[in-house]
């Protein structure tokens, strides 16, 4: 059985030129998980290596389907009213311990999980093999049920792929060299990401003190993001919240605060709370001003399955600053 179970990451990016030997598929706005089934059970994993089966129980059916010593990567979603992928809906499970997880939330709240690659198969070690090959023995596969399909894959007119993306509201589409191996681990040129939505993960690196109502919380995050090994302040984030979040985000911040600015470079920081730069959020923006620093942000949630020392400075950030 494989033993590497990092996933394969995409670069950002533009649509290719041209469509020959691209694949497109949509970016679905959920968590990144690789599902195995070996001889002693069933393993969820997220990208830090974190085993989440006991959280998600409804799709422990899924992972039963599989032939032992398969290993399936795939994004768990949490679906809105109209079939979409809700991030801030997934928030509300992920945070959650398997021991706190009651009949109430896992009906008001199910999830689901597309996958779209298929690593090992029976035994089989499928990560040299070409993504279309991947993509017909997991469409063969018959993985559809309940709560998880293998969602569509195009091989041609990734402009009109993004165009439905953009009609769906979906978060953007994930361009695939037909030809390209599985990579664990890497972030690689073969799959590109074009995105829709202007949404980044950031590194939390302090907190100003709450005024009003939010008084006994925070105001606002203080965001950072590694720029060359050094990490670069990009502003603050102060809305979004809600008080349960905040509640969550001081008693995470909290234990790990320090005495100094880990921030090496960027503009003037206002004072604040400073903390280790250990936890990671997802934020949206409208765009980059100047500094670089992220014009009108608003808070998506937390990325407790990220790791503070991959969320490098996104390129739209870097352009910016150079420009």
């Amino acid at each position: 059985m494989i033993s590497d179970l990092t996933p394969m990451l995409a670069t950002a990016g533009e649509l290719p030129v041209d469509d020959d030997g691209w694949a497109y598929e949509f970016k679905w706005d959920g968590m990144r998980c690789l599902v195995r089934r070996h001889a002693n059970g069933v393993d969820l994993l997220t990208r830090t290596g974190r085993n989440v089966a006991a959280s998600f129980p409804e799709l422990l059916e899924f992972a039963q389907l599989l032939p032992l010593d398969t290993v399936v990567d795939g994004e768990v979603v949490a679906l809105d009213d109209a079939g979409r992928p809700d991030f801030a809906l997934l928030q509300r499970r992920m945070n959650v311990a398997a021991a706190a997880l009651d009949t109430r939330l896992l009906e008001s709240v199910p999830v689901s999980f597309f996958p779209f690659d298929l690593l090992e198969f029976d035994g089989h070690d499928l990560r040299e093999l070409p993504w279309h090959q991947r993509r017909r023995l997991l469409e063969s596969a018959e993985l559809d049920g309940p709560r998880w399909r293998v969602p569509p894959a195009f091989e041609s007119d990734g402009a009109t792929v993004l165009d439905a993306a953009r009609r769906l509201s979906l978060e953007g589409v994930v361009a695939k060299r037909r030809d390209s191996a599985y990579r664990p681990g890497a972030r690689s040129s073969a799959w590109r990401k074009i995105k829709l939505v202007a949404r980044d993960e950031f590194v939390v690196v302090g907190w100003t003190e709450g005024s009003g109502r939010r008084q006994h919380t925070l105001g606002a995050l203080l965001l950072a993001a590694y720029d060359g090994g050094h990490l670069r302040y990009v502003g603050s984030v102060g809305t979004g919240f809600d008080d349960q979040v905040l509640e969550l985000l001081r008693n995470s911040l909290e234990p790990i605060e320090r005495p100094d600015d880990p921030c090496e470079l960027g503009p003037q920081r206002p004072r604040a709370r400073w903390t280790k730069p250990e936890l990671v959020v997802e934020v949206a923006y409208g765009e980059w001003t100047r500094g670089p620093v992220l014009r009108h942000p608003s808070f998506c949630g937390i990325r407790h399955d990220r790791r503070a020392n991959e969320v490098d400075m996104p390129s739209t950030g870097r352009r910016e600053r150079l420009d």
